[in-house]
């Protein structure tokens, strides 16, 4: 028998910071990392942030937004 898929449950806060995180590491993609990696990096970053934006509470969308915030300051720098 299946199981009730979770819903996600962070805040409307956290959910435009990780629209607009997502829109900014994809730019960054686009700039920084070289051709042949882009489209494995930025399927990553999809899936990630689907699966993130589907599923996560608020406490697991607060990790997710530090870890890809540190992410997007190495790629910036």
């Amino acid at each position: 028998m299946a199981t009730p898929q979770q819903a996600a449950s962070f805040t409307v806060k956290q959910g435009k910071q990780a629209l607009l995180l997502y829109r900014n590491l994809m730019k960054l993609q686009l700039r920084k990392i070289p051709e042949e990696l882009r489209t494995l990096g930025d399927l990553y970053i999809k899936q990630e942030f689907r699966l993130h934006l589907d599923k996560a509470n608020e406490d697991q969308m607060k990790k997710f937004l530090v870890g890809w915030s540190q992410y997007e300051q190495m790629l910036a720098n």
